[in-house]
């Protein structure tokens, strides 16, 4: 009944949600808080076994949409530094936190990495949760960095508290071997699951887009479970899984991933609510103080410490640094894995789960506040694009493609006719953009200097005849400081887009090639 109800209410309440700040899952956490103990219903609930199993369940479906609706493609221009981010900055926030904890805290070294490690994993659902909401664009791919980074460093969180856990039960356990046991089976039996998903997928064994869904349902559950009984990094295997397949070429890819969109968010809203009902509220006051000074000494030195130290390596400008430090909410998974903790038996001064709840709550309500503010003063918002296009749910059914095209000074169309120069039918001009004033044209339009000019076209299609190829301009290379009209390439390749810092350059003859400079190109084969 209770649960029947929590998901009514978030259907109901999630548009009126939408509208605040505030992630409309920080609702659903105080909605369990009412029905709780402390709470207005006063429904006694303690029981972290079953709170554990069903939270475990919920995050199987999270992760592997998390991976699933990453769109690599998007992701591409972000992608080292998303993963160095993920797994090193993970590492280095767990240890840099455990370091101050243990100074300041009456805490051994231990303790304090197991709580650092707790906390060390961003949550990709509570910052999506803000910037879908409300449609929050990032510049220079800083949503699809945040995505990779939030999405996939809660398998390396719970390796870490996994290592911490063991120091604390005394335990002879090779580290090292652990680690690699740990990240090397998860991303063997990820992959694995993945090719075996993609065959039955391919091979259209199961015909219909509904069937397709539970299939993948069922898959979720297989991969995390058989990575789990081998020791091996189920959350690693199953995000991974969840990356791959979702990358892949699917039918129906829009249909599953809404599919998943739905189970995920329902996932989410039984976990804020189940911990919630799992607090006790009163209690919280043990720890709040330790939760102040933890949260304090995370966001605002260690957090942004380390994004700086490994983004300043990528060259990335001042005000991304502050975004993505400041997008680095605790959520659900944290609270989860202090469960586990919980029921390993570990002593210690305090119940690990108040803490790393206090945690989450105050980055929830404070960092999520925030982080809409200050991706707007500092002039990071993207207006012209849809932060829809960094997910693989994101689907235009239409095959028509727009392209902009200025009209230089003697441009073979300046003063011309749009009649006289579109006499065939798969090419429209579809918008004017002059003087900053929008002209929908005619056959007698006449088309001036200094006109921006929206063309609509169909898509190619027959992509298997090309392929795009990244070049990377180091201090080094051979094209740097040359134009492109010095440049000789082999036949049929073509340099189509220049992107420098955070902007798309199409290349003329002129254009100068300078050091950082990506370079893209087709490479076309014969038809």
């Amino acid at each position: 009944m209770i649960f029947g109800i929590v998901i009514i209410t978030c259907l109901i309440f999630n548009p009126l949600l939408e509208k605040f700040n505030v992630p409309s899952l920080l609702f659903f956490l105080f909605l369990g808080m009412f029905f709780g103990e402390d709470g207005i219903i006063g429904i006694a609930f303690n029981d972290y076994a079953f709170s554990e199993i069903v939270c475990s369940i919920a995050l199987v479906f999270i992760m592997f949409y998390g991976g699933f609706n990453t769109n690599l493609k998007a992701a591409r221009p972000v992608l080292k530094s998303s993963i160095i981010l993920s797994a090193l900055g993970t590492i280095l926030t767990a240890l840099l936190l455990a370091f101050i904890i243990n100074f300041f805290l009456p805490l051994s070294f231990a303790k304090a990495l197991l709580i650092a490690s707790l906390i060390a994993s961003t949550d990709a659902a509570s910052v999506f949760n803000i910037l879908k909401n409300q449609n929050l664009s990032l510049k220079y791919h800083t949503d699809s960095l945040l995505e990779l980074e939030s999405g996939s460093n809660d398998p390396i969180a719970y390796t870490l508290v996994i290592v911490a856990l063991s120091l604390l039960t005394g335990e002879d356990v090779n580290i090292a071997g652990l680690l690699i046991k740990q990240i090397g089976l998860g991303l063997l039996l990820g992959y694995l699951s993945y090719k075996v998903l993609s065959y039955i997928l391919n091979r259209e064994y199961i015909n219909t887009k509904e069937n397709r869904s539970v299939l993948l349902f069922g898959f979720a559950f297989v991969c995390y479970a058989l990575t789990s009984i081998v020791g091996g990094n189920a959350y690693l295997a199953i995000y991974l899984c969840g990356i791959l397949i979702g990358n892949a070429k699917l039918k129906d890819k829009a249909y599953l991933a809404h599919f998943f969109n739905s189970l995920s968010d329902i996932a989410q809203v039984m976990i804020f609510f189940l911990l919630g009902l799992l607090v006790t509220p009163h209690e919280l006051t043990d720890v709040f103080v330790f939760a102040i000074f933890i949260m304090i000494a995370l966001t605002l030195v260690v957090r942004p410490l380390i994004v700086s130290l490994i983004l300043s390596f990528f060259k990335t400008s001042l005000k991304q640094i502050l975004v993505v430090s400041s997008a680095g909410l605790r959520g659900a998974a944290s609270i989860v894995f202090s469960i586990t903790v919980i029921l390993s038996d570990v002593e210690l001064e305090f119940n690990i789960f108040n803490l790393v709840f206090c945690i989450t709550l105050l980055s929830i309500a404070i960092q999520g506040t925030f982080l809409p503010i200050i991706a707007r003063k500092s002039k990071m918002i993207d207006e012209n694009s849809d932060i829809h296009k960094t997910f693989n749910d994101y689907s235009d059914d239409s095959d028509i493609s727009f392209i902009k095209m200025r009209i230089t000074k003697g441009h073979y169309w300046c003063n011309k006719k749009v009649k006289e120069i579109l006499n065939f039918n798969d090419l429209l001009i579809t918008m004017i953009i002059r003087d900053k004033k929008i002209v929908i044209p005619s056959g007698d339009t006449l088309i001036c200097e200094n006109d921006l000019l929206i063309l609509a076209a169909h898509e190619f299609e027959n992509r298997d005849n090309f392929k795009l190829v990244e070049w990377v301009i180091d201090q080094n290379h051979r094209f740097i400081n040359k134009c492109i009209s010095e440049i000789k390439l082999k036949e049929n390749s073509l340099i189509v887009l220049i992107e420098r810092g955070g902007e798309s350059i199409i290349p003329s003859g002129q254009t100068r090639i300078k050091k950082g400079d990506t370079l893209i190109l087709i490479d076309q084969k014969k038809l």
